[in-house]
């Protein structure tokens, strides 16, 4: 069995050699006159990092992390003033970026970027909540509870929350809730800018299902048809369904359990057919 350290390393050979050799297929290209903005957004942990890595092997697409320098600062947040820039700088005809600690934004990026693609990944909350507490342990859960019981933090959490999310947390009976509740809220607050914002009445955004699209390759052919691309590896290379069902045993208050249940199956009619 190979061990995750080695697994890791592996990972980051094969990225850094799709890396080499979109360098050298789009290095003496002019930048593409009218190069299409796509925006990968939802919560963390919920597969955003996985259609990242398959868009990266794909000399067609440029690819940009929420790391990424000509996009974003530090705290890996959006500067506003790069996008223009590095869309405009871009060598490939489509640039697709992640910059999820911007989730809250997506109706501000829809709306400057009429042309916009935004492809918002939805994951089941419970697996979500194991995988991101096995990633970050409390440190996330912190931020949304020092945000809601005492005002406090300066995050992605703090700086994008709307206004009327934060009103309704904090008439929760929070005083018992655990950090996997917390993390439960993340999700929640997250997802819920979808129908808050009304995001779905915008041409450019499309709800994706996490467990449709590393289930199922038409799914993957579905997304790449709407980049106005053909899907030329197979999804079986490029996914992975084996996380489906991780979250199992996550035990939840049951009122925060009720809100991501009644969440899920309002978004549920909202995904990407």
């Amino acid at each position: 069995m190979t061990s995750p350290k080695i697994k890791k390393i592996k990972k980051k050979i094969i990225r850094k050699s799709y890396t080499i050799q979109k360098k050298i297929v789009l290095g003496f290209k002019e930048p593409y006159s009218d190069t299409l903005p796509v925006f990968i957004l939802g919560c963390g942990r919920s597969g955003t990092t996985m259609m990242l890595d398959i868009f990266h092997r794909d000399t067609r697409i440029e690819t940009l992390g929420e790391k990424d320098t000509k996009i974003a600062g530090k705290n890996f947040m959006l500067h506003y003033n790069k996008i223009g820039p590095a869309i405009r700088a871009s060598k490939a005809p489509i640039l697709v970026m992640k910059p999820i600690l911007n989730s809250f934004d997506a109706k501000k990026l829809l709306t400057q970027y009429e042309k916009a693609v935004v492809l918002w990944i939805v994951r089941d909350y419970r697996d979500m909540i194991a995988s991101s507490m096995k990633k970050f342990g409390d440190r996330v859960a912190a931020y949304i509870r020092n945000f809601i019981m005492h005002d406090k933090g300066d995050n992605w959490i703090v700086s994008g929350m709307k206004p009327e999310t934060k009103k309704h947390l904090k008439t929760l009976e929070f005083g018992t809730f655990s950090d996997i509740d917390w993390m439960g809220l993340v999700w929640w607050s997250v997802n819920q800018t979808v129908l808050s914002d009304g995001l779905d009445r915008y041409e450019g955004f499309h709800l994706v299902n996490y467990e449709s699209f590393v289930n199922d390759e038409d799914a993957l052919k579905k997304i790449y048809g709407i980049l106005g691309l053909d899907l030329k590896l197979s999804g079986s290379k490029l996914v992975h369904s084996k996380s489906i069902g991780k979250g199992h045993y996550v035990k939840m208050n049951s009122v925060v359990d009720g809100m991501c249940c009644e969440l899920i199956e309002k978004l549920s009619g909202l995904f990407m057919k």
